[in-house]
């Protein structure tokens, strides 16, 4: 009974095209994620945040392109720009792409950096995204989970 109940639970979880774990979604995207962040945690006192700043600081790009398929995390993303450009004086140009159909800004960035929550994020999405990244070769760096 329960070895069905398995059955049918993985069955339907394949069918309903969501991811349902961080390992599903490394797996799929070939890359460890950088860092998880809360959207509830203030830019400040975020140690997820701290560590992407370190990260970014420790890179030599001159354009950076943050990606999201979400539009809600696109003003979150906006924010969050403009607060690691005026905190670690970033002289470096950051895009902010919101759909995988204006992907050609992400072909002239140094970095691509998906940020992306596993609530929102599908099979079919993130399997189109990764074609276009290759068709395009795009420099895709890794995600940031939103949680």
């Amino acid at each position: 009974g329960s070895f069905l109940g398995l059955l049918v639970s993985l069955y339907k979880e394949k069918k309903s095209d969501k991811i349902f774990s961080l390992k599903q979604l490394q797996k799929l995207l070939s890359k460890d994620c950088l860092e998880r962040i809360s959207k509830n945690e203030k830019f400040v006192e975020s140690q997820g945040i701290m560590v992407f700043k370190e990260f970014l600081k420790n890179q030599n790009a001159k354009k950076i392109a943050f990606i999201t398929l979400d539009q809600n995390n696109k003003s979150y993303l906006k924010n969050l720009r403009d607060y690691l450009i005026d905190e670690i004086n970033l002289n470096t140009e950051v895009s902010i792409v919101s759909n995988q159909y204006s992907l050609e800004e992400c072909s002239k960035a140094d970095l691509t950096i998906l940020f992306t929550s596993i609530v929102n994020s599908s099979y079919e999405e993130i399997q189109s995204l990764k074609r276009r990244f290759d068709l395009l070769g795009v420099n895709f760096t890794g995600f940031i989970l939103i949680d």
